[in-house]
């Protein structure tokens, strides 16, 4: 697909992960073949090889100080009918200053209100006429600080893609090593207090035995919060009940979800905030009953034969994991 026979979008972001907002990217890339797509990110944390096998997505990473400049210049080189912007403020400035601001699109990925506040603010001069957001409930927070801050501006609530053909029940499951009678909860994210993983060893803590942990770290690049865990953990008396992995990729990711349903197992969310909940999407998509803090968007989603719980009840989260495990009774395979 040549530059001048394709539709060519640019999104600008700062990480280039195997998760996060490189998965919305990859994701939107996957459902339009037809356009070309150059993503530029200011950082590489191991994300270029989901993007390898994508023939029209072109991931370029640049230094930060030279990335408004490059951007700029790789839309002057092709008819572009969007530039998509996310948690980078300057950039947006920067574009909307051109003749290119009526393809800019700002858009809000977190739903943390001081960060949207801030970021509304520092976009306050030259706010992009045009905003999107992933679900309703980022759409509220974003038009609360808009108000506050006094702009206007059209909000596009557009919820992030799953990419089905990975994210699938019924395919053939990689087995893993499992204790005998065990039934994997997996949780995935970063041990931040967003992600709030210390109230998934309390859960399992007050679990039966025959309950293990399928840790999925993303973005951990220190020892501290990975040492505080493990700590955390043993005084619970959990540690031996998890297995901590890291670097997955959408396949992987995909695979661990059928493996741990087939187990009688469940997804676990303890998040404290979301903007959108992909790993909860993308795991009750492969069949794996989903249980989890009620936060964000996460009611707006179909968890079918999943459970939303009241936040910080770990009572009322060990109930709901007995209750979508069917504890007592033989695993479930699907």
């Amino acid at each position: 697909m040549s530059g001048s026979d394709a539709s060519v979008t640019i999104s600008v972001y700062t990480n280039c992960s195997l998760g996060g907002m490189a998965t919305v990217l990859r994701n939107r890339a996957l459902a339009e073949p037809e356009t070309r797509h150059l993503l530029y990110f200011s950082k590489d944390s191991g994300g270029r090889p989901s993007f390898a096998n994508i023939p029209h997505v072109d991931v370029r990473v640049i230094e930060k100080g030279r990335l408004i400049n490059s951007v700029l210049y790789g839309a002057g080189l092709y008819d572009v009918n969007e530039i998509s912007v996310t948690s980078m403020p300057k950039m947006a400035e920067a574009i909307a200053a051109t003749d290119l601001r009526d393809a800019l699109v700002y858009e809000f990925h977190t739903s943390d209100l001081p960060t949207i506040s801030r970021e509304v603010g520092e976009l306050a001069l030259t706010f992009p006429e045009r905003v999107r957001v992933p679900s309703n409930f980022a759409a509220g927070l974003v038009r609360s600080a808009m108000q506050s801050a006094g702009v206007d501006a059209t909000i596009e609530v557009v919820p992030n893609l799953v990419d089905l053909s990975t994210f699938q029940r019924g395919r053939t499951v990689a087995e893993r090593p499992l204790r005998s009678a065990s039934r994997p909860l997996v949780w995935v994210g970063r041990l931040d207090k967003g992600k709030n993983p210390n109230d998934f060893a309390r859960m399992l803590a007050q679990l039966p035995e025959e309950f293990t942990g399928e840790v999925v770290l993303s973005l951990e690049d220190g020892p501290d919060r990975i040492e505080r865990y493990l700590g955390i953990a043993g005084d619970l008396g959990v540690l031996d009940r998890l297995r901590f992995h890291s670097n997955f990729s959408q396949a992987e990711m995909a695979n661990l979800y059928r493996w741990a349903a087939r187990h009688g197992g469940a997804f676990i969310s303890t998040s404290l905030a979301e903007s959108f909940g992909y790993a909860l999407v993308e795991s009750a998509a492969c069949g794996l009953p989903t249980v989890g803090y009620e936060v964000g968007p996460l009611g707006e989603h179909d968890i079918c034969g999943g459970e939303l719980v009241p936040v910080g009840s770990i009572t009322e989260l060990v109930a709901a994991v007995r209750r979508v495990c069917g504890s007592g009774s033989d695993p479930v395979h699907v």
